[in-house]
């Protein structure tokens, strides 16, 4: 979605533009140009429309970003502005990470992780929590999806453990998100990728259940084979919810 206007006049045209962007941004990772073929190559033509949708993209994500000067600054100090802004800055990482299809590709990007980091930190606190308490389910965007793939992407150990505890912090769900979940299993790839040098490309969580009088759910795993990157494996396991 091309930005038609010189400037938001509101933080609620902001979030429309935004969330266009992530659409456009969710089908250009998706898209056929990254996809390995059956010869393990991918039609050259593919990959030139990909290269130009993809500074279409980070082009649009720039252009957002100016678009954001005509806010108000008390419009610019709230935290809905701050959460916008971390969605933007993950898109952005998406979209030039796509045609290394390669989680070595976030290795340059620590700058843009230590940022969501950050922001969050500031922004997360045991009166927002309480606050989040009361309205368990929010349809709007937060911190929950930021936070999570910061864990799951980022290279830097510290910054990855970081977002891990800050996501704990987040009960409840936002849109389809589950932030105690998505903690438990951020902190399991953590982990497994600290520990045996295993690299994920994708992960998912079941729904939770109880079982035992513990809450658990099943965490489904896409791993790299270390020495080709378009292999690729899966598995399941039981997970216990952190308390």
């Amino acid at each position: 979605m091309a930005l038609t206007s010189p400037g938001f006049d509101t933080l609620q045209a902001a979030r429309r533009s935004v969330y266009s962007m992530i659409g456009d941004t969710v089908s250009f990772v998706n898209s056929s140009a990254w996809q390995q073929g059956s010869a393990g190559a991918v039609a050259s033509r593919d990959v030139f429309r990909g290269l130009v949708q993809q500074r279409r993209l980070l082009s649009q994500l720039k252009s957002w970003r100016s678009a954001c000067d005509s806010l108000s600054a008390p419009a610019r100090a709230l935290e809905a502005f701050a959460i916008l802004e971390a969605h933007v800055t993950l898109a952005e990482l998406w979209v030039k990470a796509a045609p290394e299809r390669s989680e070595s590709a976030f290795g340059a990007e620590r700058p843009a992780f230590a940022w969501i980091v950050a922001c969050a930190s500031a922004h997360i606190s045991q009166e927002h929590n309480r606050h989040l308490e009361g309205a368990p389910f929010n349809f709007e965007l937060g911190w929950v999806t930021p936070l999570f793939y910061t864990a799951l992407k980022c290279r830097d150990t510290s910054l990855r453990k970081q977002a891990v505890s800050l996501l704990s912090c987040l009960p409840g769900l936002e849109g389809i998100w589950q932030g105690d979940r998505l903690a438990s299993l951020a902190k399991r790839v953590v982990e497994r990728e600290m520990g045996d040098g295993e690299l994920f490309q994708r992960v998912a969580a079941g729904p939770a259940y109880t079982e035992d009088g513990k809450v658990k759910f099943k965490a489904h795993y896409t791993l790299s084979e270390p020495d080709d990157s378009t292999l690729a494996r899966t598995f399941s396991e039981v997970l216990v919810l952190s308390s």
